[in-house]
Formats: C-alpha cells, sequence, structure tokens
C-alpha cells in the first residue's frame, strides 16, 4: 500500500512539475522580441521560432548575398516593430557569411529590477542564458562601453571592437538659449532611473538655491514595471511644495527635445543603472555639463570635473550637493559644456562612428576601406 501512494505521489508531482515547465514555455512564447539587444533578439527568434516571413526572409538572403533589396522588401522594411530586425539577424547568423553582433544593452541586469515573480526570475534567467549563448556564439561583437565588455568578458569567445553610439549632427547643431539654474532629466518613469531619488535632491537643492527648476521628459512604463511609481513621484512633489518648481513634460519627439536641451543650464541622471545612456551623449553634444549617478557605463561617458560630475547612485545629498555646486559656478558651468562638446565631436560624431564600423567590416574581410 505504501508502494502504491508512493507511486501515485511520484506521478502526481510528475505531472505538476510538466504543467509548470508547460506554463512557464507558454509564458516565454508569448514575449514580446526585445528590441533592445541584437544577442536576444537573435535567439528569441532561435528558441521560441516565431511564424518567419518566408518571402521576405528569401529578399532578405538575397541582399546578404550582394543583390538589390525589392518593392516587396522596402515595403516590409517599413513596418513598425522588431519582426524585420529579427528576420535579419536570423538571416545573417544562418548565412554562413562573416556576421557582427553588437551589444546595445545589457538585459538580464535590467531584467533583475523588474517587479513580478514571473518575470524577474523567471524571464531573467531565460535573457541570462539566451544573452550568454548569443555572445558565445559572436565571433566578432562591437561593444557600445566598455561596462558591456567587463559585464559579458567571461562569456566572449571572438573579436571584440570598442565603438560607440553615434549622435545625429543635429545635436551638435543646438543653440545655446540656457535659462538660469534650470535642470532637465530625460528617460522612461520607472524606478531604474532613479527618478526619486533626483526629486529627494532636487528638494534639498531648491531649499538652497530657490530659483532651479527640473523639467522632466519622459513617461513610458511597461507591463512589467511598476505603474503606480509615476503617481508616487507627483504624491511627493505636492507633499514638498514643489509644484511650481518641477515639471512633467511627458514623451517628446527629437524636435522638442532638442528645444529642451537648448533651455537647460545642465542634464541629471539618476539612473541605479545604465549601459551607455543615449540622453548624457546627446546632452554632451548639445554642450551641456552634466550630473550623473555612476550607474555602469555612465562613468565611461562623463569625464568628472571636466564635462560634468559623477556622484554615487541612489545618494540624494550627493546628488544635491552635486547639482547646487555646478549651477552656482556659472563660468564653470560654461565651461564644462564646452568642453562636453569638444569630447562629444570627438567620440560620438556619426561620421567618426561610421569610419570605425566600416574599418571593423573591411578587416573582417582581410581587406583595407578604400581611401
Amino acid at each position: 500500500m505504501r508502494n502504491i501512494n508512493y507511486k501515485g505521489k511520484k506521478e502526481i508531482c510528475s505531472i505538476c512539475v510538466f504543467l509548470i515547465l508547460w506554463m512557464i514555455a507558454a509564458h516565454a512564447a508569448t514575449l514580446p522580441p526585445d528590441p533592445d539587444n541584437a544577442a536576444l533578439l537573435y535567439y528569441q527568434a532561435f528558441l521560441l521560432r516565431p511564424e518567419p516571413d518566408d518571402d521576405a526572409s528569401a529578399s532578405i538572403d538575397e541582399v546578404i548575398r550582394g543583390g538589390e533589396p525589392d518593392e516587396k522588401l522596402r515595403k516590409y522594411l517599413n513596418l513598425p516593430g522588431c519582426r524585420k530586425t529579427i528576420e535579419f539577424a536570423e538571416a545573417a547568423a544562418t548565412s554562413g557569411l562573416p556576421w557582427v553582433l553588437t551589444l546595445h544593452g545589457i538585459r538580464f541586469l535590467e531584467v533583475a529590477l523588474w517587479e513580478g515573480f514571473l518575470d524577474r526570475v523567471y524571464r531573467g534567467w531565460f535573457i541570462k542564458r539566451i544573452e550568454k549563448r548569443a555572445v558565445k556564439r559572436a565571433e566578432h561583437i562591437i561593444s557600445i562601453s566598455p561596462f558591456i565588455r567587463s559585464t559579458f568578458e567571461e562569456q566572449i569567445r571572438g573579436k571584440i571592437y570598442d565603438i560607440e553610439n553615434p549622435i545625429d549632427e543635429a545635436y551638435f547643431q543646438v543653440p545655446q538659449r540656457a535659462t538660469a539654474a534650470q535642470l532637465l532629466f530625460v528617460g522612461r518613469l520607472i524606478p531604474r532611473k532613479g527618478v526619486h531619488t533626483l526629486l529627494r535632491a532636487f528638494a534639498f537643492l531648491h531649499h538652497r538655491m530657490p530659483k532651479a527648476t527640473l523639467r522632466i521628459a519622459g513617461g513610458k512604463v511597461f507591463a512589467n514595471e511598476s505603474r503606480t511609481y509615476p503617481n508616487g513621484l507627483k504624491e511627493f512633489i505636492t507633499k514638498a511644495g514643489l509644484q511650481e518648481a518641477v515639471t512633467f513634460i511627458g514623451e517628446q519627439d527629437k524636435s522638442a527635445i532638442m528645444e529642451e536641451y537648448s533651455k537647460c543650464a545642465a542634464f541629471v541622471l539618476s539612473s541605479v543603472l545604465e549601459t551607455a545612456p543615449m540622453v548624457i551623449m546627446e546632452a554632451m553634444a548639445a554642450g551641456k555639463a552634466v550630473v550623473s549617478t555612476d550607474a555602469g557605463g555612465a562613468r565611461y561617458l562623463v569625464e568628472h570635473g571636466q564635462t560634468g560630475l559623477i556622484v554615487p547612485p541612489e545618494d540624494e545629498r550627493a546628488l544635491g550637493n552635486a547639482l547646487y555646486e555646478i549651477l552656482s559656478n556659472e563660468n564653470r558651468l560654461e565651461a564644462m559644456g564646452r568642453q562636453a562638446k569638444k569630447v562629444a565631436k570627438q567620440r560620438f560624431h556619426a561620421a567618426a562612428i561610421a569610419r570605425q564600423t566600416r574599418e571593423v567590416y573591411y578587416s573582417i574581410k582581410g581587406k583595407r576601406p578604400p581611401s
């Protein structure tokens, strides 16, 4: 009798485990393609096997081998979403030709900060696994930040090239129309961006410098992130009596953001995790000094004391002191902005990045780029 019960329990346990694994697999299969990392894009295509567009795949294969894109493919490329990116990633990696993997993000670190057990624990494991597999498989990798290189150092088996992200020429042409003591933050309103720390730091700053103002651009929140977070930020502003000093301007298009860069005296980023934040690079290109937390790749963009200031993450007092320091000396603020623009032009200008990328592709083919 005991034997029968034991076997029965084992069967029930096996069924339960199977059902749990089936539910998890079903959840994974419904995950949307992730546009932030080429490694994740390719392995989502490889592992989850979404239905391919056969006509588009055939056209892509033809283009990879030197053909011209046909009208069908041109229309396909104009479709929204990143299904087309997966098609390209899959076609490139399975073409038998040399291919390059560009790592834009470190997703397994980001999902560790998500809300929800299934997303944070299971999806975090899933993403970590597929990112590592992609990195190990790639023979050529472009890293946009030393932070990426150091994070994946143990997994990288191929050759790695350090090439930063490019910044549009338009940001270098932003006019200087700064409003005294006006700060700008650009980013999503999620805990990872540390906006709560920024607001506490700003409250400290505003007490010492009442003329200081803060404009916050951004607002998108995804399903696996805190939807109540933005409301908590606004409640804090009301309780702190900062309604006249802090303005939420929501998501803005490129031209509106460039106008915000033009009007701010300095840019601030308060994140707890970043890879190579484009907003810092854009602000530098626009000639603005940057105050940033020492979060991931930010330290490799801002030279402390030269193009801005770096402070520890989640330290509102240090951030508030840095903001006061940078805004209270106008001559130093302007000098930092000029140096930031100079550095940005040398490192991030699209022409310089295109030249470096071109050299990588030619070197992989064993050729020198034409002069």
